[in-house]
């Protein structure tokens, strides 16, 4: 299982090419060996020093990124119908 993690993490980093990693939800900073196994397996068959982190926000990362996404496209409208308002 662990090796699939590790084939759709070497993809996205092949894909966007991204500077950290952030990893949350059901790998939690409790599972420090698992991490650690990650970027071991990363670095050997990607030759690279990217580092995969443990999301501060832990199990509550995606009602985190979703709140965030949630408020953004309200502020977003608001700020659409404003200005859409004064034109009218």
């Amino acid at each position: 299982v662990l090796q699939v993690w590790v084939i759709l993490l070497m993809n996205i980093i092949l894909l966007i090419n991204p500077e950290h990693l952030i990893v949350g939800g059901a790998i939690t900073p409790k599972n420090v060996l698992t991490i650690d196994t990650i970027n071991a397996m990363l670095k050997k068959a990607l030759f690279i020093e990217l580092k995969v982190k443990v999301s501060e926000v832990g199990e509550n990362a995606v009602l985190t990124g979703g709140l965030y996404e949630l408020k953004r496209y309200v502020l977003n409208n608001e700020i659409v119908k404003a200005a859409v308002g004064d034109l009218e």
